[in-house]
């Protein structure tokens, strides 16, 4: 396992900041694995990607928007063939656009869904199949604790939590036979 493309393949959505990044460092230092880091922000990922490479992972970078189903498409299918089925997904892309729902537009409703939810669907799906032809690997869902709880100023963000938690557990109930483990984790403020 070492940097010349060995160990397991983890792909990260939303790997340019915030839990994102984290979540490649901590694979990056827990094991010899390769990283695919995937967001909007090339720049920021090609940062991440230095601080993972300087742990011995071989990183990769991919800049997608992973609201949109061609960029999707284009870019997994670029991992499957470059790269072959991951072991893990991490579906991390996100964003927040706190509103009240007497203010809030549909475009704001629709941005929430889709960065939040969509994205998840989107990227699930891609890799989907390779995994179950493979009968392993792991799909990892960043909820929060808006997945089980409503608040003032956030019925977007809820909802569209609210659905990753929903989607995992459809996944998980999909692929208990096929050997694939799906964890949901919701982080609170």
């Amino acid at each position: 396992m070492d940097a010349k493309g060995n160990g397991r393949l983890v792909v990260i959505t939303g790997a340019s900041q915030g839990i994102g990044a984290a979540t490649a460092l901590a694979f990056a230092r827990k094991e010899a694995c390769r990283i695919v880091l995937i967001a909007r922000n090339v720049e920021k990922l090609n940062d991440v990607a230095a601080q993972c490479a300087a742990t011995d992972a071989a990183t990769h970078v991919f800049g997608c928007d992973v609201t949109d189903t061609n960029a999707v498409q284009n870019v997994t299918g670029e991992i499957l063939d470059k790269l072959g089925a991951p072991d893990v997904v991490v579906n991390n892309a996100g964003s927040f656009a706190p509103s009240s729902i007497a203010d809030m537009s549909p475009d704001i409703w629709q941005s929430q869904i889709d960065s939040n939810l969509t994205s998840s669907f989107l990227v699930t799906r891609a890799f989907l199949n390779s995994m179950i032809a493979r009968r392993s690997g792991t799909f990892v869902f960043m909820g929060s604790v808006a997945s089980i709880k409503g608040y003032p100023g956030g019925a977007a963000y809820c909802a569209a939590k609210h659905g990753v938690l929903g989607l995992a557990r459809s996944l998980r109930a999909e692929c208990i036979e096929h050997g694939i483990r799906v964890i949901t984790f919701l982080p609170g403020a």
